[in-house]
């Protein structure tokens, strides 16, 4: 949630986890080694979360997790 929560949009998230690759430090939350595929908790964390978001009436924190993740795949 701290990574989350730091940026304001998709885009935002996106140029800084892009600069940060590229200064070649670490983003936490990513490169676990025993998840080689993927953690298995993760899509019923993230339907959850889609849920929340809506439900709360904003949806920029699921669009910056969902944004991330796209991009560190």
């Amino acid at each position: 949630m701290d990574i989350i929560a730091r940026y304001r949009s998709a885009e935002e998230a996106d140029a800084d986890i892009r600069a940060r690759m590229e200064r070649k430090e670490i983003i936490i939350g990513f490169g676990h080694p025993v998840y080689t595929i993927g953690d298995p908790r993760n899509p019923i964390i993230k339907e959850i979360s889609r849920a929340l978001c809506k439900d709360g009436g904003n949806e920029v924190l699921f669009d910056v997790s969902e944004r991330i993740e796209t991009l560190m795949w």
